[in-house]
C-alpha cells in the first residue's frame, strides 16, 4: 500500500534544502533508492533521487526546455503520458513505504502536476534571498557553460530565482494548510524559529525521529557578505524583490497562524511588540550587526573540504565574521585576496610579469580593509597567513591571533621559509594557538611566548557526528584524510592486507584524495584487495558521518614525515571518536591527547606495521569490546573535544586579545 501523504522538499535553488533533506533523511525519511545528483546542478547529489530528477528532466523537454535554459514553465502538462509515467514511478519507488518523500528544487515547476497526483503531500519550501542564490551560482561554476561573462550568469542566475520563486509563492497561496515555507538563514538560526519548526514537523510527520535541520545547516562560505555589485544587480530588478517581499510576507502570515494556534507568545501580526521581520534580521547592514565587533578570519585558501574546522570558525564565532581567502606574492597561483581595486590588480600583473612585484600593494590593501571594515581582531588560519596578516595588523593595532594546525608548526621547509617573519609574528601576535600539547612545546622551541600560547584542539559537532553502532557493524574499517605521507595511508593498506589473511570478511573504506592516491590504488591491486578496499574519493561531510554509523571502527597511521612534518589534533579521529568508534591509530601528536590506549581506542608506534594489524584484529574478531571502546570514545570527545566547547574558547582568546589591546590604547 503506498502511503498518500509524502513530503516533498523544494523551493528555489541554491537555498539550503540539502540541510532539510538530511534531517529527514536522519530522522528516517525514506527519499528515494538512486540518491546522486542526476546530471545536473550540483555535483555531490545531496539527496536528489536519480530517476525523480530525471523524471523532471523529460517534462521540461516536452516543453522545449533544458536545465538550466528555461524560458518559462507554462501551465504543467497533465497529458495522461506524465501522470503515467509518475505515477507508475512513485509506485515502484515508495510501494509500502511508511514515510517517504522526495527532494528536488524543480519539484517546485511542476507543482500542479504533483498536487493533483498527490493530493495530500506537504511541500518544505526553502528559499533564500535572490542576492545570495545569484552569488551562489556565480561561486560554485554551476553556469559557467552559459558564458564567460559573470553579468550574463548572474541573470540566469535571477531568472532561475524568479522562476522558482513564483512558483513558490504560487503554492504557498493554493495550499498553505499542506505547505511549510523557510527562509534561510532565519529560520535555520533562531531559536524560536527552529522550536516552531520542531512544532510543526512534529505534527506533520510523528513517526519520525525528532527532525531539526538545523542541526544539518553548513551555510556555505557566501553566508559571508555579498559583493555589492551583486546586490546592486539585484535591486536593479523590481520584480525579484516584489517577488521575495511577498515570500517574506507569505512567512509571516505563516508563522502568525502558527503562533495562534499552538498557543505560543504571538510574534507575527497583530503583537503588541512587533517581532524583527526576516527581513531586517537578513539585511547584512542593520545596526545589531554594525554593533558587532567585525572579526576577520584569513586563510590561504578558500574553504578545502579537508578543513572543516576553518568553516566552523568562520560560521560559529560570535561578532560580525568576514572570510578572506588568498596567498601573497610568493602564492601568486592563488592570488585571490577580494582587497585591491581593478586599476591595482592590472598594475600587480604587469609588475609580475616583469619580475619587480613586491608584497607592498598586498599590504596596502589589507590595512585599508581593516581601517574601512573596522576589524576589532583578525584571526590568521595556519602559521603562514598569520605572518603575511602580521605587518598590516601591526601597522593599523588591530589585534592578531594566529591558529596553527600542524604543517605549519613542523615542516622543515616550512619553517625555513617562514624563520624570520614567524619571530616577527611571535612579537606582535596577541595569541597564538596549539591544537595539542606536542604543538604547544613545538612553539616554544620555534620562539614563541610561553605565556601567548594557548592549547584549543579542534571540536566536532556530536550532534552531527553520533549513532555509530561497532557491535552491530560487520568488520568494516574507515579511514578518512587526505592522501599524504603524514597520514600513512600506505602503512595503513600494508597493515590491512595482514588483517585479510586472518579476517578474510573484513573491509576498508578510504575517503579522500591527494598525492598518494594513485600509489594506494596501484597497491591494492598489487596486493590483491580490490574486493575488500574501497577508495571513495571526496566525500561530503553528511556522506562521512553516515559512513562511521555503518563500520566498526576508524583506522588512521599518522606519522612524522622526513623533512618533519607532522599532524596537530587530526579532525577524523574526533569526529569517529564522537561517532562512539574505537580508533586504531598511532602514538602521534595530539592522536594521543584524544585516544587513550584501550580505554577509548588503540595506539601503537609509527610505522608499526604488524602492531597496527593486530590492534584492527582485535577489534574485528571482539565486536563487543570494539562497542565498549566506542562508547567510551563518545563520552570522552563529548567531554573535552566538542565543537562547543572550541568555539567557546576561540571566542575568549579573540575577545581577550580586544580588551587587551583597548586597555593599552586607553593608558596609550
Amino acid at each position: 500500500m503506498l502511503c498518500d501523504e509524502p513530503l516533498i522538499i523544494t523551493g528555489t535553488p541554491r537555498s539550503g534544502q540539502s540541510a532539510v533533506a538530511r534531517a529527514f533523511w536522519e530522522a528516517g525519511l525514506h527519499l528515494g533508492d538512486q540518491l546522486d545528483a542526476g546530471g545536473i546542478r550540483e555535483t555531490a547529489g545531496l539527496l536528489e533521487d536519480a530517476e525523480i530528477s530525471a523524471l523532471h528532466r523529460e517534462w521540461l523537454a516536452e516543453r522545449g526546455e533544458e536545465w538550466p535554459h528555461i524560458g518559462r514553465v507554462a501551465r504543467p502538462m497533465e497529458s495522461p503520458a506524465s501522470s503515467e509515467r509518475a505515477a507508475a514511478l512513485i509506485q515502484k519507488k515508495f510501494f509500502d513505504r511508511a514515510v517517504w518523500g522526495f527532494k528536488d528544487p524543480q519539484a517546485v515547476l511542476f507543482c500542479k502536476l504533483w498536487r493533483r497526483l498527490l493530493p495530500r503531500a506537504r511541500c518544505v519550501l526553502v528559499v533564500r534571498e535572490p542576492a545570495r542564490v545569484v552569488w551562489s551560482y556565480l561561486v560554485s561554476g554551476l553556469l559557467d557553460e552559459i558564458s564567460v561573462q559573470p553579468l550574463q550568469r548572474s541573470r540566469t542566475a535571477l531568472h532561475l530565482w524568479m522562476l522558482h520563486a513564483r512558483c513558490v509563492l504560487e503554492q504557498v497561496q493554493r495550499n498553505a494548510e499542506h505547505c511549510l515555507l523557510l527562509v534561510e538563514p532565519h529560520d535555520f538560526t533562531g531559536p524560536a524559529e527552529v522550536e516552531r519548526v520542531q512544532q510543526f514537523l512534529r505534527r506533520w510527520c510523528p513517526e519520525l525521529q525528532p527532525v531539526a535541520p538545523a542541526a544539518y545547516y553548513r551555510p556555505h562560505w557566501i553566508k559571508q557578505k555579498t559583493p555589492r555589485w551583486v546586490a546592486l544587480f539585484t535591486r536593479a530588478h523590481p520584480r525579484a524583490l516584489l517577488l521575495w517581499r511577498e515570500i517574506l510576507k507569505l512567512r509571516e502570515q505563516q508563522w502568525a497562524r502558527e503562533d495562534r494556534a499552538a498557543e505560543f507568545p504571538c510574534s507575527g501580526i497583530g503583537s503588541k511588540r512587533r517581532a524583527k521581520q526576516p527581513c531586517e534580521e537578513l539585511r547584512p547592514d542593520t545596526g545589531a550587526r554594525k554593533l558587532a565587533p567585525v572579526i576577520c578570519v584569513a586563510s590561504r585558501e578558500r574553504f578545502v573540504y579537508s578543513e572543516t574546522f576553518v568553516q566552523d570558525q568562520v560560521h560559529r564565532l560570535a561578532g560580525d565574521v568576514r572570510f578572506l581567502y588568498g596567498k601573497s606574492a610568493a602564492g601568486r597561483d592563488q592570488h585571490h585576496l577580494p582587497l585591491c581595486s581593478p586599476f591595482e590588480r592590472v598594475l600587480d600583473a604587469v609588475l609580475w610579469e616583469f619580475g619587480v612585484f613586491t608584497d607592498r600593494m598586498n599590504r596596502t590593501a589589507l590595512r585599508r580593509y581593516l581601517r574601512r571594515e573596522r576589524v576589532a581582531a583578525v584571526l590568521a588560519e595556519f602559521g603562514p597567513k598569520g605572518a603575511e596578516m602580521a605587518p598590516a595588523c601591526a601597522a593599523e593595532g588591530v589585534p592578531l591571533v594566529v591558529h596553527f594546525h600542524g604543517y605549519d608548526a613542523y615542516s622543515q621547509p616550512c619553517l625555513d621559509e617562514y624563520a624570520d617573519a614567524y619571530q616577527e609574528l611571535f612579537r606582535y601576535a596577541a595569541a597564538v594557538i596549539a591544537v595539542s600539547r606536542d604543538m604547544e612545546q613545538q612553539l616554544v622551541r620555534l620562539g614563541a611566548p610561553a605565556h601567548k600560547i594557548f592549547y584549543n584542539p579542534c571540536g566536532v559537532d556530536t550532534a552531527y557526528f553520533h549513532g555509530g553502532d561497532p557491535a552491530a557493524a560487520l568488520p568494516d574499517f574507515l579511514s578518512v584524510g587526505r592522501f599524504v605521507g603524514k597520514k600513512g595511508p600506505i602503512l595503513t593498506l600494508l597493515a590491512f592486507r595482514q588483517v585479510l589473511d586472518i579476517c578474510p570478511a573484513a573491509r576498508l573504506f578510504m575517503v579522500g584524495d591527494g598525492p598518494l592516491l594513485e600509489t594506494a590504488r596501484q597497491l591494492v591491486g598489487a596486493l590483491g584487495m580490490e574486493t575488500a578496499v574501497s577508495l571513495l574519493g571526496v566525500r561530503p561531510q553528511w556522506e562521512v558521518a553516515a559512513w562511521m554509523r555503518r563500520v566498526r571502527a576508524f583506522v588512521q597511521h599518522s606519522l612524522v614525515e622526513g623533512d618533519g612534518n607532522s599532524e596537530g589534533t587530526p579532525v577524523g579521529v574526533l569526529e569517529a571518536g564522537a561517532s562512539g568508534l574505537p580508533v586504531v591509530s598511532t602514538r602521534h601528536a595530539g592522536i594521543a591527547d584524544v585516544v587513550v590506549h584501550e580505554e577509548t581506542g588503540l595506539l601503537v608506534a609509527e610505522r608499526d606495521v604488524e602492531g597496527m594489524a593486530r590492534a584492527m584484529l582485535l577489534v574485528a574478531q571482539d565486536p563487543e569490546h570494539a562497542a565498549r571502546l566506542g562508547r567510551a570514545a563518545r563520552a570522552r570527545v563529548a567531554a573535552h573535544y566538542s565543537l562547543e566547547k572550541n568555539i567557546q574558547r576561540l571566542n575568549d582568546i579573540i575577545a581577550a586579545a580586544i580588551v587587551e589591546k583597548d586597555s593599552m590604547r586607553s593608558e596609550s
